[in-house]
């Protein structure tokens, strides 16, 4: 599942287009990860997303703060290595492979049972 993301997004050629697509769109994750971050420390002065507060909070709340920590510094090395012309598709599948699992019991119980 999180590799058809990548191959959605990018098709199966990155083309300039696609790849600034992909730029975009670890911009926006960083900037919502960036608000979590932020909830869980303390800085909700600093959150950029306003009226997803509410949000934020329950999920800043799902999540331990080293995985988000860890998740924002993926986010801004994958989108480094893309602006260096890695291969896109690699980096995309690196990154999706390294998502944070949410906290919450669903995600347990599955961890659980592994």
């Amino acid at each position: 599942e999180r590799f058809n993301w990548s191959e959605q997004l990018l098709g199966r050629s990155a083309t300039p287009q696609s790849l600034a697509n992909v730029e975009l769109i670890l911009d926006a994750w960083v900037d919502w990860w960036r608000d979590l971050w932020l909830a869980q420390h303390g800085q909700r002065d600093a959150i950029v997303h306003l009226s997803q507060l509410d949000r934020i909070d329950e999920l800043s709340a799902l999540y331990d703060r080293a995985e988000v920590s860890g998740w924002l510094h993926d986010l801004e090395r994958t989108r480094g290595l893309i602006q260096r012309g890695v291969n896109a598709r690699l980096a995309l599948d690196v990154l999706l492979l390294r998502y944070p699992q949410s906290a919450n019991p669903t995600n347990q119980a599955n961890k659980d049972a592994q």
